[in-house]
């Protein structure tokens, strides 16, 4: 890893055993006599100093602005020239307040710049703190959950498992691993394993062969659907979707939605017996379809691509 200067700060961001060299000055919060000066006109310390363990911050530019003493317009090119350096990602997390889901846009440290230690060379993994889970965990946790919570174990003591078998076999993986066992276990209507235990990077149960196949029927199609981050714009025809990794999701939806404007229009409790057993019923008849619809909402809607 490399040292270097971003503005006055100077970072080679660890110490002897490996741990985030940050972590050592959390005590210094905005409320602390020396903060004002020292993040003044230095976003990137501050950004430091007030994201969560995994390098994200929800602040907007002008919340920042007040922090470092600078304008919107002076954070904003600040932040642009951290973008393009890649230290900097800008995200948008999708969260449902008041019963409407909205996107709250976030700024995360690229994890892959070298100015920054690779979790992985560290003996503990990050984990939660004040901020709460990240997105990718708590979509996978819900997952996991499925029908029946019952005996999976706690949910804290399973992300570190998660985490590290994340950063060894890649998020796409695990995931798959997660949905298509949670598939199994719910068709045969089988306990399931302690979350980490089945997340454990040591015996990585995710990775037996029947895990990461792709074959694909109405329980496994279902659960992509339920988890999806495109849910609210497919209930409610918010674009006009197309689907890549799944040759039949569309068609299934489309029956399922038969002549009603919306799939909003049929659902009563999305997660019910009633709705799962139609979705996987239609999911069945669209896989003997030769020529599956590929395209819903097509009316005048923006195009989104929507991947399985």
């Amino acid at each position: 890893m490399k040292d270097g200067f971003v503005g006055f700060f100077p970072f080679n961001l660890t110490n002897a055993r490996g741990f985030m060299f940050i972590d050592q000055v959390k005590n210094l919060t905005p409320d602390h006599q020396l903060y004002s000066m020292l993040v003044k006109g230095n976003p990137f310390l501050h950004l430091l100093l007030s994201s969560d363990d995994f390098g994200i911050t929800k602040e907007s530019q002008t919340k920042i602005g007040e922090a470092c003493d600078m304008s919107r317009q002076e954070v904003r090119t600040y932040l642009n020239t951290l973008k393009e350096a890649g230290v900097l990602e800008t995200k948008k997390e999708s969260k449902k307040i008041n019963g409407n889901w909205v996107s709250i846009p976030q700024l995360q440290f690229s994890h892959n710049n070298d100015i920054f230690i690779d979790p992985d060379d560290a003996q503990n993994p990050r984990r939660y703190q004040k901020y709460g889970y990240p997105e990718d965990y708590q979509r996978d946790w819900d997952v996991y959950k499925g029908r029946d919570a019952q005996r999976i174990g706690n949910k804290s003591e399973a992300y570190p498992n998660w985490w590290m078998s994340v950063k060894e076999f890649g998020h796409e993986t695990v995931t798959r691993g997660t949905r298509n066992y949670i598939n199994d276990c719910e068709s045969k209507d089988t306990w399931k394993k302690a979350a980490r235990t089945f997340w454990s990077p040591e015996t990585a149960i995710f990775m037996e062969e029947k895990y990461q196949g792709k074959t694909r029927n109405g329980q496994a199609a279902l659960i992509d659907f339920l988890y999806s981050s495109h849910l609210k714009g497919l209930i409610e025809g918010g674009g006009r979707y197309t689907v890549v990794g799944d040759d039949y999701m569309i068609e299934a939806l489309l029956i399922l939605k038969g002549t009603e404007p919306s799939l909003g229009h049929i659902l009563d409790k999305i997660k019910d017996d009633r709705f799962r057993d139609k979705f996987i019923e239609s999911y069945d008849l669209a896989l003997t379809k030769e020529s599956p619809r590929k395209v819903l909402y097509a009316k005048r809607a923006p195009q989104i691509i929507w991947e399985i």
